[in-house]
């Protein structure tokens, strides 16, 4: 599936030292992730409603495989924002990667919900769908995934190709 995991967009009802944090931990996260996340929780500190400090917080520890803080933070972003559609995504692919297709299932639809062009969200839900023997359902997916990327991808071609017609 594409790994591509994705970064929150900083919304603007931060008070400006929340804001700060969070904007400081977003320009370093990926190369300093325990600075990263120091300054994430300070955010979370003045604010424990800060979303996406937790899914940024969820996508550090993913990449640190620690897969089940990396769940951890980002359940606990879609249950604080129910429209935290990155923290859906991420969290079913995490899912997807832990082989619990049915829940990833749930995820990638959560995602899909908020956002109905989200094509990565299809692309993987293709691939959960495809993990249980869904295979029409899967298909469908990926028509849609292609569809909204204007063009086939290398791996919608090898997952439409491959894994779909066995």
């Amino acid at each position: 599936g594409e790994e591509a995991m994705k970064s929150n967009v900083i919304h603007a009802n931060f008070g400006p030292s929340v804001f700060s944090l969070f904007e400081k931990a977003c320009a370093i996260d990926d190369v300093d992730p325990e600075e990263g996340i120091r300054l994430y929780r300070r955010a979370l500190h003045l604010d424990p409603m800060c979303d996406e400090a937790m899914a940024n917080l969820g996508r550090i520890y993913f990449r640190a495989g620690d897969l089940d803080l990396a769940e951890t933070w980002w359940m606990r972003a879609v249950q604080t924002n129910r429209r935290a559609v990155d923290a859906y995504y991420n969290l079913g692919y995490l899912l997807l990667v832990k082989e619990d297709y049915r829940a990833a299932i749930t995820q990638f639809e959560m995602a899909i919900g908020i956002e109905p062009d989200f094509a990565d969200a299809y692309f993987n839900l293709a691939e959960a769908l495809a993990k249980l023997g869904r295979r029409e359902e899967a298909r469908a997916c990926l028509r849609t995934h292609i569809k909204l990327r204007g063009a086939w991808t290398d791996e919608a071609r090898a997952a439409l190709g491959v894994r779909l017609v066995k």
